[in-house]
């Protein structure tokens, strides 16, 4: 709360003595948590003033192919994670602070549903119209699902040993791929690509796994292509494998090409690479890949968590963005000397 506070501590026991006392006011704080303080041996507290926390706002707009943007009737606020519906009438997003809890707007009024609230949540995705799955922050990350109109309580879809997030959704709901994540020493961060029925006939089983590192795992529209990010080529890039099959990948982009989706009619990828947002035409028939077209600069919100794409792409071909608010001005450092006599005198200790 913009506060720095300060409790007696009993080295010997390891244990706090009495309770924390406000010492100082006006601490800048970021919105992940990050206070921006230090002291130092000879007693001064150096620190950033500021408002607290210090929330980055994002816009949710729209993006023709030319760059040029739309707003949503939406005010602007903490979004992370922006998805539209598969009927393309409401958008979820990742909305929050000190807490992440899933909201849905309308797209046309800007009306909106809050459909969590004190959760750690992450990374939502559609499941269907009706429908949205999320992932909830823990020891391990497991995934649920919630209505999309409020009427009931989350249902939990996987019970996982790494970290699952819900990529993609064939177009006939049936099944869904997941983002499953381990970490051990020998190999940390290590990315799976899993699948879940979603008729509850079975639970998840791995879809591409072993040494390589896979991210994402988008259906083709005719569900016959799988697309995904993958270092199986060599180099970190983009790679399509024919589906159920799983036969020999198309690299499409191993030059920081990244955070790749379907156009509605499967004859295009759009994917981001090197500060622009780029289309490449795909034969669905044959497999084979056309040209690059550069569309626009990417000037908007990247860096999700997880890697995870931060953008959508709508039927008729518009991009769902999130436009970043300029970031506050922080030119000053307040240096506060003799401070641990102040701080003496509001904790005494022996």
């Amino acid at each position: 709360e913009g506060r720095l506070w300060a409790v007696e501590f009993d080295a010997k026991s390891l244990t706090t003595v009495g309770d924390p006392v406000p010492v100082q006011e006006g601490l800048l704080t970021k919105d992940s948590g990050a206070a921006q303080f230090g002291v130092a041996q000879n007693g001064v507290l150096m620190h950033m003033p500021g408002d607290n926390p210090a929330v980055v706002t994002r816009s949710l707009v729209w993006v023709d192919r030319n760059g040029n943007t739309t707003p949503l009737p939406v005010p602007p606020g903490p979004y992370a994670n922006a998805r539209l519906s598969p009927d393309g009438t409401r958008v979820s997003v990742r909305i929050g602070t000190s807490e992440h809890n899933l909201t849905v707007f309308d797209v046309a009024t800007g009306t909106a549903r809050q459909l969590t609230r004190g959760l750690e949540l992450w990374l939502p995705e559609w499941l269907s119209n009706t429908h949205i799955a999320y992932s909830l922050m823990g020891r391990t990350a497991d995934l649920y699902s919630v209505p999309a109109d409020g009427s009931a309580g989350p249902d939990r879809l996987t019970r996982s040993p790494g970290f699952d997030y819900a990529i993609d959704v064939t177009r006939d709901g049936s099944r869904l791929t997941i983002q499953r994540i381990f970490d051990s020493p020998a190999n940390p961060n290590h990315r799976e690509i899993w699948e879940l029925p979603l008729d509850g006939s079975g639970a998840e089983t791995p879809l591409l796994q072993g040494e390589f590192f896979r991210r994402g795992g988008d259906y083709s529209p005719d569900g016959n292509w799988l697309l995904y990010e993958s270092n199986e080529s060599g180099e970190e890039g983009i790679q399509i494998r024919p589906y159920p099959g799983l036969g020999a990948p198309v690299s499409v982009a191993t030059d920081r090409g990244a955070t790749p989706r379907w156009s509605s009619d499967g004859s295009e990828l759009f994917y981001q690479l090197g500060g622009q947002v780029v289309a490449q035409k795909f034969d669905t028939d044959s497999g084979t890949l056309g040209p690059v077209t550069i569309l626009f600069d990417d000037i908007f919100f990247r860096d999700g968590p997880a890697g995870r794409r931060e953008y959508d792409v709508s039927q008729d071909g518009k991009f769902l963005m999130q436009l970043e608010a300029p970031p506050p001005v922080y030119d000053q450092v307040v240096l506060v000397q003799n401070w641990t006599q102040e701080l003496q005198r509001l904790i005494p200790v022996d």
